[in-house]
């Protein structure tokens, strides 16, 4: 009963192919071609408008194994169908002898290390007995095979006997001047345009075809990823393309995009570094001998600062005169409305801020792809449902207010606030996130491990895991285009390549840990929650130790399955902490 009724949701809210229809390979020539000044930072030339009016166009994420921008990571990543690149921080062109790349060997070796499960010369083979032509050094890396070696290499743009070309035209004087001669030289039966990304912009993408917008692996409109290209080329997939109205209309979507993942991308880490300045206004105000309203304002607009970071972009700030003068003031608005919406109390700005992401997820997750605090599409992380920062903010008011309504009507509270919690985190259409399933099933069956018998908690726990694992089956069970990565998951698992995403996850994770300063956070935060958690029961008051022991049990799992390791904990602490410290100082009238 439990599957049909996962497996009903997950094909109510299957994303629909809107549009004028698919691009599919042909059998035909198709040409791929690297050209100059073509990504969506600026409005292409008007010598470019003939060539992309009729062409399904898109914005290419530029995802590849390392974050330099290099043109020999593309034409690899083009090549594996994965994330790809070259060894170590160059980024030369290796030459080609003989129609050989060298240091093939070492790049094997080099993506084997990434864990990304990516094999280059994966292109070549899977358009075999058809044969793949390189056009200059660059486009080498991509035609190779497994073993390096091209079926034909030509320097320079040259005419070809193979059915697929692979056209290093980055050096040409235009975009028009490149798909002209292109044009003269293969006669191309389908011609992908590729506009390699610079900084933290997007790429251009233009199939010959349809006019629209093409839609990829990132099920957003307009995006695609280079993994995408290569599953078109090789026939086993191509992305969808949808109506986008005029040329202009079409245009002006990549170039919002394009504007909005850039300026996203800039103030993020801004957004971040000043969620420490008001912990630092809390900690001065709580000095004082009776810190009072004040200081529970301070501390509901702190717990109220996260998920601003989503609910600002309920608005697009982007495309304001002053972009970073509306994200602040959105930012700040945002705030207000979370703690009046909340009637100024800890528990109504923990059902507010589940409400926001329980909405958002319900209605597409606009706000997960463009909030500050969400997954960034430009580092291709994740592309949909609910990423790990979200999640730990989500979990843990959705924690608070399941604790609060548990000290009110017993047991049962967790029981009915679990179900509804567990599917929109673990159904493929809403959040999409199987280890985060597996983390609030955790916290639930803690919470109830002190109020309910063992078998009642085992059965629960074990349900939860059945629901997660059976969420990702039923996403497995689709088809390879439509699955998330829940079910290219389990795919792995059943072919025997779950080894490379699982030490991708464990690496990412360590490097949270090393790498970053979210574990001084989570130490402050945890010696703050401590001091007051003792305060209380110094005084008599016990009533949060179950919230407290959920929220533990979560933040930890939490930790332990999602890549982004001790982020989890650092940032379901930024939401649970300040609350602590306004309800001790609305208890107690001083935290201290």
């Amino acid at each position: 009963m439990i599957a049909r009724l996962l497996l009903a949701a997950a094909l109510v809210g299957a994303p629909a192919s809107a549009g004028a229809g698919s691009v599919v390979a042909p059998p035909g020539r198709v040409v791929v071609a690297v050209v100059p000044g073509f990504t969506w930072e600026h409005r292409p030339p008007a010598d470019a408008s003939p060539v992309l009016a009729d062409a399904a166009l898109g914005a290419l994420v530029p995802a590849t194994a390392r974050r330099v921008g290099c043109a020999a990571d593309f034409w690899l990543t083009l090549s594996a169908g994965a994330r790809a690149g070259l060894p170590g921080r160059s980024c030369g062109i290796p030459p080609v002898h003989d129609r050989t790349v060298e240091g093939w060997r070492a790049i094997v070796r080099a993506n084997a290390d990434r864990h990304y499960g990516a094999r280059p010369g994966a292109l070549a083979a899977a358009v075999a007995p058809r044969c793949v032509a390189a056009h200059g050094p660059l486009a080498a890396l991509g035609a190779a095979n497994a073993g390096g070696v091209v079926a034909e290499y030509h320097p320079a743009l040259a005419p070809s006997a193979c059915d697929v070309n692979l056209v290093d035209a980055s050096g040409a004087v235009s975009l028009a001047a490149a798909v002209a001669e292109i044009r003269a030289v293969l006669h191309p039966d389908v011609l992908v345009l590729v506009g390699l990304p610079r900084g933290t912009h997007y790429g251009g993408v233009a199939v010959t075809g349809p006019a629209g917008l093409l839609t990829g692996s990132p099920r957003e409109r307009g995006l695609v990823t280079v993994p995408d290209l290569t599953a078109f080329v090789t026939g086993r997939g191509a992305p969808t393309v949808t109506a986008g109205g005029s040329y202009a209309s079409r245009l002006h979507r990549l170039l919002d995009l394009d504007k909005a993942g850039h300026l996203h991308h800039a103030y993020a880490g801004v957004y971040l570094c000043l969620g420490a300045l008001p912990l630092v206004l809390c900690a001065l105000l709580s000095l004082r001998p009776r810190p009072g309203r004040g200081l529970r304002t301070v501390a509901l607009a702190l717990a109220a600062y996260p998920v601003a970071g989503f609910l600002v972009s309920a608005v697009p700030w982007w495309r304001a005169p002053v972009p970073w003068i509306a994200c602040a003031a959105g930012v700040l608005v945002s705030m207000v409305l979370v703690v009046v919406a909340g009637r100024r109390t800890e528990v109504g700005v923990a059902a507010v801020t589940t409400a926001v992401f329980a909405v958002d997820l319900l209605t597409g997750a606009h706000l997960q792809r463009y909030g500050l605090a969400s997954y960034s599409a430009l580092n291709g992380g994740r592309y949909y449902g609910l990423g790990n920062v979200g999640f730990a903010m989500f979990a843990t008011a959705a924690v608070i207010v399941a604790g609060a309504l548990a000290r009110r009507y017993g047991a049962r509270a967790w029981l009915a606030a679990y179900p509804p919690l567990v599917l929109i985190d673990a159904l493929p259409r809403w959040g999409a996130d199987f280890g985060g399933a597996v983390a609030v099933t955790a916290a639930f069956g803690a919470a109830l491990a002190a109020r309910a018998r063992r078998t009642v908690v085992v059965a629960g726990t074990a349900l939860g895991l059945a629901v997660a694992f059976a969420a990702a089956w039923l996403d497995y069970r689709r088809p390879a285009a439509d699955r998330t990565h829940l079910g290219a998951f389990v795919d792995d698992l059943v072919h025997g390549r779950s080894a490379d995403p699982l030490w991708r996850k464990a690496d990412a994770a360590v490097h949270s840990v090393t790498g970053t300063w979210y574990p001084l956070v989570l130490i402050g935060s945890l010696v703050v929650a401590t001091i007051l958690l003792r305060r209380l029961h110094a005084a008599g008051d016990r009533t949060l130790d179950t919230t407290a022991r959920a929220l533990a049990a979560l933040w930890l799992v939490g930790s332990l399955v999602n890549d982004s390791g001790v982020v989890v904990a650092a940032v379901g602490c930024a939401v649970a902490v300040p609350l602590l410290l306004s309800y001790t100082v609305r208890r107690l009238g001083t935290p201290w």
